[in-house]
């Protein structure tokens, strides 16, 4: 499901919902006038939890708590085939009137989005349609689209308003004379003509250069792909300006500055002035430009220098550098130019030649940044490779045609004490120890071998010998390397745990996952055992896991189906706050559900996605799904608080940021009711960036809640280090005794740090203390503790 398309797969949604409820109906009203049919019972769950997941993709709150709730308590019911009490009956009959209720203030909204809020487009087309459901699709994405078969009709229709682009057919691109001269006529009135966007079933060459001749802003060609199609569009005729551009402007002439800032700042260009060159790399970090604007010549250090120094670092590598100066001389432009730098704009400054030049190298430098990512083939920590790359490598040995008289090794080195060592550590610690730890891997190996940082706490590794028993003592003499002779940090000796797991191919047709997944159990195992000892996969020896493992891998497949297709389902669950005027939360869940008819709880999803290195991508399609439905229930007038778990892989994502502030400024949803959660423990291993990011993430306006907090020591140190808003207790201490829970909670409260609770089945998995002390709660928690 492509990103474009969602509005108008919502309204089919809601076009066809009655009929899925009358469903829904028929079957609950056979299920209890009837027998009761077990079979019926799972025709009436499957139903509920269909609708659950696509009305929560769609962000229908309400709709979707009330089935979510009814699907849970059907669940409990499918294992029997005896009718239920009355009582049971009754509450399922409740809340489907609940559901209907829901339903019903769903029909009586305006449905599609308000079209004062969207686009105008005039679409010239000829006889036979060129994209036949273009139309429909642009309207889904609140565009008005008024459709003209001649030429004089549209010019017509322009003398009375103006659309914000005109689409036109290239077949008609011969009869355009009169609507070109209505628009040079606008254009001498000072009036800004609207965006020309033109569909083309042919490639031709002279087709394309007439429309570029006339003032094309687009220009499309078949086979048209219709949601790309109509983001291209929508992106032309309404560019989001949200996504202010960022010029910083080094000049150490202060007039010049504020005058190359004032030109850019009436063009709606966000601007900084720094006139000591000597300070742009501390400024650099702080504003994050899209385009540095430089002086050439400057006193301290001039802009080649500059520039130079600028581009050693990796992330401002791709950055647009242009240069002012007055300077004629070619020679001395071609030096300038030669160091990095993009683009060269003579003083005096032309407003109109800045604006355009500034404007087009930032487009060019997003569209290069966005076509053709350029990820590390190093870790930066371990100075080891890329998981990415090592799994390109190990496919390409996989599938290599030529047969080899090696045997092929895949190594899983699972660090065992890591998390614990981190606790007594801070992060510069750990990131030296990390870096011996690579160095010592790297001393032992091949140079045809590769090893690459596989998570947090894992290395992987892929090596090829003769024998098994040469792959067996490599692993060997890594796993004493790392186990036998502590690490020496700042006076500490760390000692880590290895535990390796070893997968040979065999011969056989394996796939890359399924040589890491075997590698993965038999370190897992190693683990088990102990720790720090080498164990071989083996299938009579693994059989419970290697069950295990096989259903892993569709569910890395389904994983990767569903991030490409858009098609995760959405749990959304409630949580009640205990201060009445606190709002309403909603904690956001990924859901899958495989083509069995099976569904993939959360937590299995996160831990497949992060085997397969798409946590990334799952997590923002979780951010991105919350953020549509903030927006949704603001613009009904409800304030929603939703709560998303991201992991420290997020921290990682150097464009995470970034993303968050477009998407928020988009729809101006800055500081309206998202909170993000995160791992207290997978935080720890680099405070000093964790700090920055949750202090970027609460300057946008979201709220931050740690989980699995402990209460001890450490954990109220890293809590104030990183400065949260919320915890999520560990589960560890739900049944921990009154005074202790009394203890915790004054502390966090005095600090004004809320509480939640973590989900449990059961009110007696916790102590009722904490229901007492917390701030947010699961509602049957709260109604429970209300009726004691």
């Amino acid at each position: 499901m492509h990103k474009q398309s969602v509005g108008e797969l919502k309204q089919v949604f809601l076009r066809h919902l009655p009929e899925r409820m009358t469903a829904i109906d028929d079957v609950w009203s056979s299920l209890t006038s009837d027998d009761w049919d077990s079979d019926k019972l799972f025709r009436l769950f499957q139903r509920i939890q269909d609708l659950a997941g696509a009305s929560s993709r769609f962000g229908l709150v309400r709709v979707s708590e009330t089935l979510y709730s009814m699907e849970a308590y059907l669940g409990t019911l499918l294992d029997t085939d005896r009718k239920p009490e009355m009582e049971v009956i009754s509450h399922l009959s409740e809340s489907l009137m609940s559901l209907h209720d829901a339903v019903d203030e769903l029909r009586q909204k305006k449905t599609g989005a308000d079209k004062g809020k969207g686009c105008l487009l005039h679409y010239l087309r000829h006889a036979q349609d060129i994209v036949p459901s273009l139309i429909q699709t642009l309207e889904a994405e609140n565009c008005q689209v008024l459709t003209f078969n001649q030429p004089d009709d549209l010019v017509g229709e322009l003398e009375k308003k103006l659309p914000d682009g005109l689409l036109i057919d290239c077949h008609l691109l011969a009869q355009l004379k009169p609507v070109f001269d209505e628009l040079e006529r606008l254009e001498q009135r000072g009036i800004e003509r609207p965006k020309l966007i033109f569909l083309s079933r042919s490639n031709e060459l002279e087709l394309r250069l007439q429309a570029l001749r006339i003032g094309a802003t687009g220009y499309f060609t078949s086979p048209f792909n219709i949601p790309n199609l109509t983001g291209k569009i929508l992106q032309l005729v309404k560019p989001d300006r949200e996504k202010t551009y960022r010029v910083l402007i080094v000049e150490d002439d202060p007039s010049q500055a504020d005058f190359a800032a004032a030109i850019l700042r009436k063009a709606n260009i966000e601007t900084l002035a720094v006139t000591d060159p000597l300070k742009v790399m501390d400024i650099l970090d702080q504003f994050r430009p899209d385009l540095i604007l430089m002086d050439l010549y400057m006193p301290g250090a001039n802009g080649i220098e500059l520039t130079s120094i600028i581009r050693e670092r990796e992330e401002f590598v791709s950055i647009p550098i242009v240069f002012l100066s007055g300077e004629q001389n070619a020679d001395k432009q071609l030096d300038a130019l030669s160091v990095g730098g993009d683009d060269f704009i003579s003083k005096p400054i032309r407003p109109r030649h800045l604006v355009t030049t500034v404007n087009n190298r930032i487009q060019r430098a997003r569209h290069i940044s966005s076509a053709q990512p350029t990820p590390n083939q190093r870790d930066s920590v371990t100075g080891l490779h890329t998981r990415r790359l090592f799994f390109t490598q190990l496919d390409r040995q996989l599938v290599s045609a030529s047969p080899s008289a090696q045997i092929l090794g895949v190594f899983y080195v699972g660090l065992g004490n890591l998390n614990e060592i981190r606790i007594s550590t801070n992060e510069t610690q750990i990131i030296r120890l990390l870096g011996q730890l690579g160095s010592r891997i790297a001393g032992l190996i091949e140079p045809q071998d590769m090893a690459a940082r596989n998570s947090d706490d894992s290395i992987l590794l892929l090596a090829n010998r003769p024998h098994k028993n040469n792959l067996e003592a490599l692993a060997e003499a890594i796993r004493k390397a790392i186990s036998d002779t502590p690490f020496e940090i700042d006076g500490l000796k760390l000692r880590l745990e290895a535990s390796i797991g070893i997968s040979f191919n065999n011969e056989h047709d394996h796939s890359s996952s399924e040589m890491v997944t075997r590698s993965s159990l038999a370190s897992a195992n190693a683990q088990a055992a102990g720790g720090n000892r080498t164990v071989v996969f083996s299938e009579g020896r693994h059989v419970q896991k290697k069950n295990t493992q096989t259903s892993d891998i569709p569910l890395e497949k389904l994983v990767r189906k569903s991030l490409e297709e858009n098609t995760f389902q959405l749990v959304i669950l409630p949580l009640t706050s205990t201060e009445q005027q606190a709002g309403i939360f909603h904690e956001l869940l990924p859901r899958i559900r495989s083509e069995q008819g099976e569904t993939v709880p959360a937590e299995q999803i996160l831990q497949t996605a992060k085997r397969i290195d798409r946590l990334s991508d799952v997590e923002r399609w979780l951010c991105g799904e919350a953020i549509s439905i903030l927006d949704e229930r603001r613009h009904e007038g409800r304030q929603t608080n939703i709560v998303i778990h991201q992991s420290a892989a997020s921290i990682e994502d150097m464009g995470r940021l970034q993303w968050i502030r477009d998407q928020l400024r988009r729809r101006q949803l800055v500081g309206t009711g998202l909170h993000m959660e995160f791992d207290l423990a997978d935080l720890a291993f680099d405070l000093k960036r964790s700090k920055a990011f949750i202090r970027a993430l609460r300057e946008m306006g979201i709220s931050i809640s740690l989980a699995r907090f402990l209460g001890n020591d450490a954990a109220f140190k890293v809590l104030n280090y990183l400065g949260a808003n919320f915890i999520r207790l560990s589960k560890k201490l739900l049944n921990s005794e009154e005074t202790a829970i009394a203890g915790i909670s004054s502390k966090l409260h005095e600090s004004h740090i809320k509480i939640i609770l973590p989900r449990v089945d059961k009110s007696d998995q916790i102590a009722p203390a904490w229901i007492h002390h917390a701030d947010i709660v699961q509602p049957d928690l709260q109604n429970n503790s209300g009726k004691s």
